[in-house]
Protein backbone atom coordinates (compact mmCIF):
# COMPACT_ATOMS: atom_id res chain seq x y z
CA UNK A 1 0.00 0.00 0.00
CA UNK A 2 1.24 3.50 -0.83
CA UNK A 3 2.13 5.82 2.09
CA UNK A 4 -0.40 8.19 3.64
CA UNK A 5 -0.33 11.41 1.62
CA UNK A 6 2.34 13.84 2.79
CA UNK A 7 3.91 11.33 5.19
CA UNK A 8 7.21 9.45 4.61
CA UNK A 9 6.92 5.70 4.10
CA UNK A 10 8.17 4.56 7.53
CA UNK A 11 6.06 7.13 9.37
CA UNK A 12 3.05 6.02 7.32
CA UNK A 13 3.65 2.41 8.37
CA UNK A 14 3.75 3.52 12.01
CA UNK A 15 0.41 5.29 11.65
CA UNK A 16 -1.22 2.37 9.86
CA UNK A 17 0.05 -0.07 12.50
CA UNK A 18 -1.39 2.12 15.27
CA UNK A 19 -4.71 2.17 13.42
CA UNK A 20 -4.83 -1.60 13.85
CA UNK A 21 -3.33 -2.16 17.31
CA UNK A 22 -4.18 1.20 18.99
CA UNK A 23 -1.14 1.26 21.32
CA UNK A 24 2.42 0.29 20.41
CA UNK A 25 5.89 0.62 21.91
CA UNK A 26 9.00 1.27 19.77
CA UNK A 27 10.11 -2.30 20.48
CA UNK A 28 6.84 -3.72 19.14
CA UNK A 29 7.01 -1.52 16.05
CA UNK A 30 10.59 -2.60 15.37
CA UNK A 31 10.95 -6.22 16.52
CA UNK A 32 7.40 -7.56 16.20
CA UNK A 33 6.13 -5.60 13.19
CA UNK A 34 9.37 -4.85 11.34
CA UNK A 35 8.45 -1.22 10.67
CA UNK A 36 12.03 0.01 11.04
CA UNK A 37 15.17 -0.13 13.16
CA UNK A 38 14.53 0.55 16.86
CA UNK A 39 16.96 3.47 17.19
CA UNK A 40 15.71 5.07 13.97
CA UNK A 41 12.10 4.88 15.11
CA UNK A 42 12.85 6.06 18.65
CA UNK A 43 15.13 8.93 17.71
CA UNK A 44 13.78 10.12 14.35
CA UNK A 45 10.38 8.86 13.20
CA UNK A 46 8.33 8.86 16.39
CA UNK A 47 9.45 12.27 17.75
CA UNK A 48 8.69 13.87 14.38
CA UNK A 49 5.19 12.34 14.28
CA UNK A 50 4.56 13.61 17.82
CA UNK A 51 5.76 17.09 16.82
CA UNK A 52 3.38 17.03 13.84
CA UNK A 53 0.56 16.02 16.21
CA UNK A 54 -0.09 12.86 14.19
CA UNK A 55 0.56 10.63 17.21
CA UNK A 56 0.76 11.11 20.96
CA UNK A 57 3.04 9.45 23.50
CA UNK A 58 2.53 8.06 26.97
CA UNK A 59 5.53 8.30 29.30
CA UNK A 60 5.48 5.28 31.61
CA UNK A 61 8.37 6.56 33.71
CA UNK A 62 11.98 5.39 34.06
CA UNK A 63 11.06 2.22 36.00
CA UNK A 64 8.18 1.13 33.78
CA UNK A 65 10.00 1.09 30.47
CA UNK A 66 9.55 2.79 27.08
CA UNK A 67 6.98 5.23 25.82
CA UNK A 68 3.82 3.96 24.16
CA UNK A 69 2.25 5.71 21.19
CA UNK A 70 -1.26 6.10 19.79
CA UNK A 71 -3.00 7.94 16.96
CA UNK A 72 -4.54 11.37 17.20
CA UNK A 73 -7.82 12.26 15.55
CA UNK A 74 -5.84 14.28 13.01
CA UNK A 75 -3.90 11.24 11.82
CA UNK A 76 -7.01 9.03 11.98
CA UNK A 77 -8.66 11.40 9.51
CA UNK A 78 -5.62 11.16 7.22
CA UNK A 79 -5.72 7.36 7.30
CA UNK A 80 -9.49 7.28 6.72
CA UNK A 81 -9.06 9.51 3.66
CA UNK A 82 -6.10 7.46 2.42
CA UNK A 83 -7.94 4.15 2.78
CA UNK A 84 -11.31 5.51 1.64
CA UNK A 85 -13.11 4.39 4.79
CA UNK A 86 -15.29 6.18 7.38
CA UNK A 87 -13.45 7.82 10.27
CA UNK A 88 -15.26 5.69 12.84
CA UNK A 89 -13.64 2.55 11.38
CA UNK A 90 -10.13 3.82 12.20
CA UNK A 91 -8.98 2.95 15.72
CA UNK A 92 -7.71 5.89 17.70
CA UNK A 93 -7.98 5.81 21.51
CA UNK A 94 -10.31 8.17 23.30
CA UNK A 95 -11.19 8.90 26.91
CA UNK A 96 -10.34 6.44 29.67
CA UNK A 97 -8.91 3.83 27.27
CA UNK A 98 -5.73 5.92 27.04
CA UNK A 99 -4.95 5.51 30.74
CA UNK A 100 -2.69 2.50 31.34
CA UNK A 101 -2.45 2.92 35.08
CA UNK A 102 -0.04 0.20 36.25
CA UNK A 103 -1.01 -2.14 33.40
CA UNK A 104 1.83 -1.47 30.97
CA UNK A 105 3.12 -5.07 30.77
CA UNK A 106 -0.38 -6.49 30.66
CA UNK A 107 -1.64 -4.22 27.89
CA UNK A 108 1.59 -4.65 25.93
CA UNK A 109 1.08 -8.43 26.13
CA UNK A 110 -2.47 -8.09 24.78
CA UNK A 111 -1.17 -6.08 21.83
CA UNK A 112 1.68 -8.55 21.21
CA UNK A 113 -0.85 -11.38 21.20
CA UNK A 114 -2.92 -9.46 18.66
CA UNK A 115 0.16 -8.94 16.47
CA UNK A 116 1.12 -12.61 16.60
CA UNK A 117 -2.46 -13.74 15.95
CA UNK A 118 -2.74 -11.55 12.83
CA UNK A 119 0.61 -12.84 11.54
CA UNK A 120 -0.61 -16.42 11.90
CA UNK A 121 -4.01 -15.62 10.40
CA UNK A 122 -2.34 -13.99 7.39
CA UNK A 123 -0.03 -16.97 6.90
CA UNK A 124 -3.04 -19.32 6.91
CA UNK A 125 -5.19 -16.99 4.77
CA UNK A 126 -7.90 -16.87 7.43
CA UNK A 127 -10.87 -14.54 7.58
CA UNK A 128 -10.99 -12.39 10.71
CA UNK A 129 -14.37 -11.03 11.72
CA UNK A 130 -13.07 -8.89 14.60
CA UNK A 131 -10.52 -8.61 17.41
CA UNK A 132 -11.70 -6.51 20.37
CA UNK A 133 -9.19 -5.87 23.19
CA UNK A 134 -10.52 -4.85 26.59
CA UNK A 135 -9.51 -1.22 25.97
CA UNK A 136 -11.72 -0.90 22.89
CA UNK A 137 -14.98 0.81 23.84
CA UNK A 138 -18.31 1.61 22.26
CA UNK A 139 -21.01 4.01 23.44
CA UNK A 140 -24.27 2.41 24.43
CA UNK A 141 -27.51 4.02 23.35
CA UNK A 142 -29.69 5.37 26.11
CA UNK A 143 -26.87 5.53 28.68
CA UNK A 144 -25.84 9.14 28.26
CA UNK A 145 -22.91 8.20 26.06
CA UNK A 146 -21.47 5.79 28.64
CA UNK A 147 -18.60 3.78 27.12
CA UNK A 148 -18.58 0.01 27.54
CA UNK A 149 -15.78 -2.33 26.57
CA UNK A 150 -16.40 -4.57 23.59
CA UNK A 151 -14.69 -7.33 25.61
CA UNK A 152 -17.34 -7.20 28.34
CA UNK A 153 -18.91 -10.60 29.05
CA UNK A 154 -22.40 -10.47 30.56
CA UNK A 155 -23.78 -13.50 32.40
CA UNK A 156 -27.07 -13.69 34.29
CA UNK A 157 -25.62 -12.86 37.70
CA UNK A 158 -22.12 -11.60 36.94
CA UNK A 159 -20.34 -9.43 34.38
CA UNK A 160 -16.61 -9.44 33.71
CA UNK A 161 -13.96 -8.29 31.23
CA UNK A 162 -12.02 -10.63 29.02
CA UNK A 163 -8.66 -9.28 27.86
CA UNK A 164 -9.79 -9.67 24.26
CA UNK A 165 -12.58 -11.29 22.26
CA UNK A 166 -12.05 -12.27 18.65
CA UNK A 167 -13.68 -14.35 15.94
CA UNK A 168 -12.22 -15.91 12.81
CA UNK A 169 -12.84 -18.63 10.25
CA UNK A 170 -10.59 -21.69 10.38
CA UNK A 171 -10.99 -25.07 8.68
CA UNK A 172 -14.35 -23.95 7.35
CA UNK A 173 -15.69 -23.10 10.79
CA UNK A 174 -16.23 -19.81 12.62
CA UNK A 175 -14.46 -19.75 15.97
CA UNK A 176 -15.08 -17.33 18.81
CA UNK A 177 -12.28 -16.96 21.36
CA UNK A 178 -12.11 -15.19 24.72
CA UNK A 179 -8.49 -14.32 25.56
CA UNK A 180 -7.17 -14.00 29.11
CA UNK A 181 -3.59 -12.93 29.81
CA UNK A 182 -2.76 -13.50 33.45
CA UNK A 183 -0.25 -10.99 34.76
CA UNK A 184 -0.13 -12.75 38.11
CA UNK A 185 1.60 -15.78 39.57
CA UNK A 186 -1.31 -16.92 41.77
CA UNK A 187 -2.87 -19.97 40.07
CA UNK A 188 -5.79 -20.14 42.51
CA UNK A 189 -6.91 -16.60 41.56
CA UNK A 190 -6.40 -17.33 37.87
CA UNK A 191 -8.58 -20.41 38.18
CA UNK A 192 -11.31 -18.32 39.84
CA UNK A 193 -11.30 -15.95 36.84
CA UNK A 194 -11.41 -18.86 34.42
CA UNK A 195 -14.31 -20.36 36.37
CA UNK A 196 -16.31 -17.27 35.36
CA UNK A 197 -15.77 -18.36 31.78
CA UNK A 198 -17.18 -21.78 32.66
CA UNK A 199 -20.33 -19.96 33.81
CA UNK A 200 -20.42 -17.92 30.58
CA UNK A 201 -20.12 -21.07 28.46
CA UNK A 202 -22.77 -22.85 30.54
CA UNK A 203 -25.14 -19.91 29.95
CA UNK A 204 -24.27 -19.90 26.23
CA UNK A 205 -23.11 -16.28 26.21
CA UNK A 206 -21.53 -16.90 22.80
CA UNK A 207 -24.94 -17.09 21.17
CA UNK A 208 -26.92 -14.78 23.44
CA UNK A 209 -24.46 -11.88 23.45
CA UNK A 210 -22.24 -12.42 20.41
CA UNK A 211 -24.70 -14.13 18.03
CA UNK A 212 -22.24 -16.99 17.59
CA UNK A 213 -23.94 -20.35 16.91
CA UNK A 214 -21.46 -22.57 18.79
CA UNK A 215 -19.73 -22.46 22.16
CA UNK A 216 -16.67 -20.20 22.49
CA UNK A 217 -13.10 -21.15 23.34
CA UNK A 218 -11.15 -19.68 26.27
CA UNK A 219 -7.43 -18.95 25.78
CA UNK A 220 -5.47 -18.71 29.02
CA UNK A 221 -2.02 -17.14 28.56
CA UNK A 222 0.60 -17.05 31.34
CA UNK A 223 3.90 -15.31 32.13
CA UNK A 224 5.37 -18.51 33.58
CA UNK A 225 5.03 -22.13 32.48
CA UNK A 226 4.95 -23.28 36.12
CA UNK A 227 2.00 -20.98 36.85
CA UNK A 228 0.20 -22.29 33.77
CA UNK A 229 0.67 -25.91 34.80
CA UNK A 230 -0.54 -25.31 38.36
CA UNK A 231 -3.57 -23.42 37.04
CA UNK A 232 -4.39 -26.38 34.80
CA UNK A 233 -4.40 -28.62 37.91
CA UNK A 234 -6.78 -26.26 39.69
CA UNK A 235 -9.10 -26.24 36.69
CA UNK A 236 -9.28 -30.02 36.67
CA UNK A 237 -10.53 -29.89 40.28
CA UNK A 238 -13.53 -27.70 39.40
CA UNK A 239 -16.80 -29.59 39.65
CA UNK A 240 -18.09 -30.77 36.25
CA UNK A 241 -15.16 -29.12 34.44
CA UNK A 242 -14.37 -32.30 32.55
CA UNK A 243 -17.02 -31.62 29.92
CA UNK A 244 -15.47 -28.18 29.28
CA UNK A 245 -11.89 -29.40 28.78
CA UNK A 246 -11.96 -29.09 24.94
CA UNK A 247 -12.96 -25.42 25.25
CA UNK A 248 -10.07 -24.24 27.49
CA UNK A 249 -6.57 -23.87 26.08
CA UNK A 250 -3.36 -22.82 27.85
CA UNK A 251 -0.08 -21.25 26.71
CA UNK A 252 2.72 -18.84 27.72
CA UNK A 253 3.19 -15.29 26.49
CA UNK A 254 6.71 -16.05 25.23
CA UNK A 255 5.37 -18.84 23.02
CA UNK A 256 2.51 -16.64 21.82
CA UNK A 257 4.96 -13.97 20.68
CA UNK A 258 7.08 -16.55 18.86
CA UNK A 259 4.24 -18.39 17.10
CA UNK A 260 0.58 -17.96 17.99
CA UNK A 261 -0.45 -21.39 16.71
CA UNK A 262 2.06 -23.49 18.67
CA UNK A 263 2.34 -24.71 22.26
CA UNK A 264 -1.33 -24.82 23.27
CA UNK A 265 -2.34 -27.37 25.91
CA UNK A 266 -5.65 -28.40 27.42
CA UNK A 267 -6.10 -28.67 31.19
CA UNK A 268 -5.62 -32.45 31.03
CA UNK A 269 -2.14 -31.76 29.52
CA UNK A 270 -3.06 -33.05 26.09
CA UNK A 271 -1.90 -31.05 23.06
CA UNK A 272 -4.60 -28.68 21.86
CA UNK A 273 -5.56 -29.06 18.19
CA UNK A 274 -7.28 -25.66 18.12
CA UNK A 275 -4.77 -23.79 15.94
CA UNK A 276 -2.92 -26.66 14.30
CA UNK A 277 -3.07 -27.14 10.49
Amino acid sequence: MSPVQGVPATASRVMEALAIYRFLTPEQLSKELGVGAYSYLRQKVLPKLVKQKLIKSINHGPKAGPYSYYLTKKSAKSIATHQGVPLDTVNFPKGNSIDYGNELEHRTAIVSSHISFLKWAESEDLKIDYFHPDFENFKQQGTGGHATSLAQVRCKHVSFLADAIFRFSHKGKHRLCFLEIHHTTTPRNIAKKLDLHVTAIYENVAEKQFQHPTLNFVLSVHWRKSTMETTMKYMMKISDFEEFIPLFHFNTIDQIKQDFSQGWKMANRETSPLFLP
